[in-house]
């Protein structure tokens, strides 16, 4: 059974949770600071107003001796402006509020009229010191100006190679390894929280890995890596990876990208002969602003959208090393030119031959007769293409490149039902089909392509959070999180070819063969990269409580496991071009990872 989306379960989560005294959580960020005046008194009884600079939203609070409190608040930028009879108003132009973050402020008032106004623009505020965690924001100007990895390496690691945001979480103290397997603070691997606008990304079956449905990378606005000592709400992993979607504004914004790598625009390589083929191309756009119908509805400061949409083609080059593939007169068992460096003639011994010392016959001409030669390697030999080089050792050009086709969109609808009611909304999918070959290549016989990997994502996130006083919030949450299978059943039978001994011929796949030699391992057959289980997150999240209430959540992860008659066997004995013997050296020596029934 594969798991479904229901928008009355998202309708039922949000309308029909039980009201209370909640606090926000998830991405949400907040504001603490205090009132003083030119001599560090408190000024209780001051009006403090928060005024986001993207969609006008107002926050509203009154200090008291102790300062004051906004939390609840959207990460973006922020014009803060505090006042009181008989003291000069003070404006701070553009703060920075920060994903999952509480930051501290202090403001100073100075004796004067309210119509006199100091204004500061700037974007830093002091140091949390409210909470005792260890983490790092980057926000998205920072993701937009560093030079980020593409097509290569950790990008590629079992994703598409198009550019992911969680690139940059490896320049943030603690964090080390690849988007695959990572480590915070000397964590395991896939031992990560990962949110998406406060709602868990978590799947069953690889946990902290996001590359492969991840949203756009133009949709991030910024992200926090929690290492440590972060509150309770989020200890579901070794650190947490804490992401904001960007919600749409006032102001209609958009763009257009294309990053291109093509050998026609490239110089040959100085030890090259010819350019290696490279065709690179990321493309996509975004758009966002305030939903205006005209003569039906305007939306500004009140509905906002934002859409972001990435494509990739990828054909990479092929890589460029080299194996080594056995020679047609090797395949008939003919190694009469099989000599060593000096000439000499490295014979075959007849292991029909041995005797009670250990000492074996060569065969006559060292060639091994037909009849010697065993079935599964009959069958299989033919399959295999011939060396590109005439040698006997690094005599194949690897063909393992593997074309990638990859789609991803977005959407993110923000609704302010009044200063102190916000409903989100954010849906992306994903398709990322990536053909994966062995050292053959794919048109190199039935034995090259490994698998076709077909993994399409649905994420859906949905918010609701109230402000009911300035200390006390009500937060509800819905999350979806789905991935199909990476790796799609392979319907041929290739035992119906090989015939290997005890296995179905109607198994799929053909049979993985470990060729080890004298000059190298040779890995052939697909059928260890069967299809994997598609998993899912679904996550209802609210917080109840009062000033740092606990989190309440309800969360579903499940792993769905197709009905499949295969499984995966390891048969631990070689199978040689002679049959019935002990191996022969340095004949070739065939280890099998076969499905059976």
């Amino acid at each position: 059974m594969q798991p479904t989306f229901r928008l009355r379960h998202l309708l039922a989560l949000i309308l029909l949770v039980p009201l209370g005294l909640l606090y926000g959580q998830g991405n949400l960020g907040g504001l603490s600071g205090t009132v003083v005046d030119s001599s560090g008194a408190a000024v209780p009884g001051a009006r403090v107003t928060m005024k986001s600079r993207a969609t006008n939203q107002v926050t509203t609070a009154e200090s008291s001796e102790s300062g004051f409190t906004l939390r609840g608040l959207q990460p973006g930028a922020y014009d803060l402006e505090v006042e009181k009879t008989g003291f000069k108003k003070v404006v701070r132009q553009d703060l920075a509020i920060l994903t999952a973050t509480q930051s501290d402020i202090v403001i100073t008032l100075d004796v004067g009229s309210t119509t006199d106004a100091v204004t500061v623009s700037s974007s830093t505020i002091a140091l949390q010191t409210s909470s005792p965690e260890v983490s790092t924001v980057l926000q998205r100007q920072t993701l937009l100006d560093l030079p980020i990895q593409i097509g290569s390496g950790a990008s590629t690691t079992a994703a598409s190679g198009r550019r992911q945001p969680e690139t940059f979480i490896f320049l943030t103290p603690g964090v080390v390894g690849t988007q695959w397997g990572k480590s915070i603070n000397g964590s395991p691997e896939f031992g990560q929280e990962i949110l998406i606008d406060g709602i868990s990304a978590q799947l069953a079956s690889n946990p902290g890995f996001l590359a492969q449905t991840s949203p756009p990378y133009e949709s991030i606005e910024e992200f926090k890596v929690q290492n440590t000592l972060f509150p309770a709400e989020y200890g579901r992993g070794f650190g947490v990876i804490n992401y904001t979607m960007r919600s749409g504004s006032n102001a209609f914004h958009g763009g257009l990208f294309e990053f291109l790598r093509n050998d026609k625009l490239d110089a040959r390589p100085f030890f090259n002969r010819t350019r290696p083929i490279v065709r690179f191309n990321e493309y996509g756009g975004n758009f966002g602003g305030p939903v205006i119908i005209p003569k039906l509805y305007n939306g500004k400061d009140k509905t906002f959208f934002n859409f972001n949409y990435s494509g990739l083609r990828n054909s990479p080059p092929l890589p460029g090393n080299l194996v080594s593939m056995p020679t047609a007169e090797f395949l008939r068992g003919d190694f009469s030119r099989h000599v060593d460096s000096a000439g000499a003639l490295l014979p075959i011994f007849d292991p029909a031959t041995t005797t009670a010392d250990g000492t074996r016959t060569p065969f006559p001409g060292n060639v091994i007769p037909t009849n010697r030669l065993s079935r599964v390697a009959r069958n299989t030999t033919p399959l295999l293409p011939g060396p590109d080089l005439p040698s006997y050792f690094n005599n194949f050009l690897a063909r393992n490149a593997n074309p990638v086709n990859d789609d991803i969109w977005s959407v993110k609808a923000d609704h302010l039902l009044s200063s102190a009611q916000r409903l989100s909304f954010v849906v992306w999918r994903s398709t990322n089909i990536q053909y994966v070959n062995s050292v053959l290549g794919r048109n190199n016989g039935p034995l090259g392509p490994w698998f076709t990997a077909d993994t399409r994502g649905s994420n859906y996130r949905a918010n609701y959070d109230a402000t009911l006083t300035p200390t006390l919030l009500f937060h509800s949450g819905y999350g979806y999180t789905k991935s199909n299978p990476t790796r799609q059943l392979d319907s041929r039978r290739g035992n119906e070819t090989i015939q290997l001994p005890g296995i179905p011929a109607d198994s799929p796949g053909f049979p993985t063969f470990t060729i080890n030699n004298t000059y190298g391992g040779l890995e052939i057959g697909n059928s260890a990269q069967q299809p994997n289980d598609p998993s899912a997150n679904i996550s209802h999240a609210w917080v109840k409580g009062g000033r740092r209430g606990p989190a309440d959540e309800v969360r579903q992860l499940r792993r769905y496991a197709e009905r499949r008659p295969e499984r995966l066997v390891c048969l631990q004995q070689p199978f040689d071009l002679v049959a019935d013997g002990p191996a022969v050296q340095p004949a070739w020596q065939w280890l099998g990872q076969l499905p059976v029934g």
